[in-house]
């Protein structure tokens, strides 16, 4: 039986990510098309029973598709790279051919080749490439390509440990976003009134992130006090230097302050019901971090009010805009001077007040 989590850890791509493997897979798979081997995969059986892996191969090979010149589509067949330092005749990617060029990376390629598998495009990976540096470290290259795919990548506990390292990456990512602090004038803050309030706030990561993510915190409110409580670990930064301190209660926190309520007004104005996202919302803001953060308690409400504040949007009748020009009226001794030689025309009133 499969290991269960090896199926469930995706890592999902980025736009910017997507484009740039779409440019090389474009570039890549071209310059592989015009060798007309490995028609088929052809790959002794085995299988992903006991964990062992990902998947599993059949001798004969399958062809999951085929291309408009009759040849069978079983694997991934690409460059590594089209880049090289020799200039054979024969070759289309030789050094002096005018060619777009493009590299893969090992990752990009292991992330391809797996995809595409799991997907049930592919059997397998055929990789070539040109020779870059030289055919030692291009060799090198290829090779650490195959090692990833059968250690690396398909190893049940190397990809469990990626999504935990994710998970935890991703929580810290949530809480540089929905820390909210609150002021609490300290004693440091009688004495030194100038050096401002100690700012505090309550956060529950789920994950042991406190020490991980405190540089952040101290770059980005380097100049004021401030201090985050957690259950596990409490972190202080007073201007110069960091303190940890064990865990503390959410009750160690202070009560909501006149900053808060301002914040959340604006919270609430800026909503517009027109523009009602709730799964985009909660793709972003998950639920688990709603109770720590005070404007969430107005997410329901105004998400249940957004139909009938559209609704009445609508219903309103246009107001119809008044065009209003603005009124010249001259003063001092440009005034007192179209009193007593009045223009000929108004546009010789108009240069006249110009040359003035």
């Amino acid at each position: 039986m499969d290991t269960p989590y090896i199926e469930t850890v995706f890592t999902p791509i980025s736009p910017v990510t997507l484009q740039s493997t779409q440019r090389k897979l474009a570039i890549l798979a071209d310059a592989a098309k015009y060798d007309a081997s490995c028609a088929s995969s052809g790959t002794a059986k085995r299988n992903s029973l006991g964990g062992k892996g990902i998947g599993s191969t059949e001798g004969s090979g399958i062809c999951h598709s085929y291309a408009p010149d009759g040849r069978c589509i079983s694997l991934l067949k690409i460059l590594l790279t089209n880049f090289c330092t020799y200039d054979c005749l024969y070759c289309v990617n030789r050094v002096s051919s005018n060619v777009q060029r493009a590299r893969f990376t090992v990752e990009e390629v292991v992330n391809l080749t797996l995809d595409f598998y799991r997907r049930n495009c592919i059997e397998g990976l055929f990789l070539s490439s040109g020779i870059i540096q030289s055919p030692d470290y291009t060799m090198e290259q290829v090779v650490e390509v195959a090692r990833s795919l059968r250690h690396d990548a398909l190893d049940a506990d190397h990809l469990f440990a990626q999504h935990l390292a994710q998970a935890v990456r991703r929580d810290m990512h949530k809480m540089k976003a929905f820390v909210r602090f609150r002021t609490l004038e300290d004693e440091a803050f009688k004495t030194r009134p100038l050096d401002g309030p100690l700012h505090v706030a309550w956060f529950e990561p789920e994950h042991h992130i406190v020490e991980a993510i405190t540089p952040f915190f101290a770059r980005r409110f380097t100049q004021m006090r401030w201090a985050i409580l957690t259950p596990e670990r409490c972190v202080a930064w007073d201007g110069a230097s960091v303190t940890f301190s064990p865990g503390a209660r959410k009750d160690d926190a202070p009560p909501p302050d006149a900053g808060e309520q301002l914040w959340l007004t604006y919270y609430q104005h800026i909503f517009n019901p027109a523009r009602l996202k709730l799964k985009m919302m909660q793709k972003e803001m998950p639920r688990r971090y709603w109770h720590n953060l005070p404007e969430a308690q107005f997410i329901s409400t105004l998400s249940a009010d957004a139909a009938r504040r559209q609704s009445h949007m609508l219903a309103q009748t246009p107001a119809t805009p008044r065009r209003r020009l603005p009124v010249f009226k001259p003063t001092g001794e440009a005034a007192t001077r179209l009193q007593t030689t009045p223009p000929t025309s108004s546009l010789a009133a108009s240069e006249s007040l110009l040359i003035k």
